[in-house]
């Protein structure tokens, strides 16, 4: 108990946002294209591996953001859960997304896509730059 006190203290519990606005189709050209990144990666609440995962995001996040890198964790659930997951694990420094089964992660891949990793890199535009496993 008073661990749990003393982590909740040191720690502020991660943001809960909506599944970030990435918008396929548009076409920046040049130097737009690159101008904001985002980086998804799916965290399974059930899986300790998959939540330790969240080490390297944040570090990525820390690393990078001032380059216009942003780091979002993406979890197939309801809001509800990932606030409940937020409130148990405060040493996120990345948003939490819900994404009940996926759904608007796999749009965002596109049709053409019959697997996906549990990390991918998209431009501003929406175009998949990289998939696979971060670790």
């Amino acid at each position: 108990m008073i661990l749990t006190s003393l982590v909740t203290a040191l720690y502020a519990a991660p943001a809960v946002k909506d599944f970030p606005a990435i918008k396929p189709g548009m076409r920046p050209v040049g130097g737009n294209a690159m101008q904001k990144l985002y980086i998804l990666s799916i965290i399974y609440p059930q899986m300790p591996h998959s939540v330790k995962s969240g080490d390297i995001l944040n570090l990525v996040q820390k690393q990078y953001s001032a380059d216009k890198v942003e780091v979002f964790a993406v979890l197939p659930a309801v809001k509800e859960k990932v606030s409940a997951f937020a409130a148990m694990h405060p040493e996120f420094d990345i948003a939490l997304c819900s994404d009940v089964d996926l759904k608007l992660f796999r749009k965002l891949l596109g049709s053409n896509v019959n697997s996906f990793g549990q990390s991918s890199i998209f431009n501003a535009a929406g175009k998949l730059l990289w998939n696979g496993e971060i670790v």
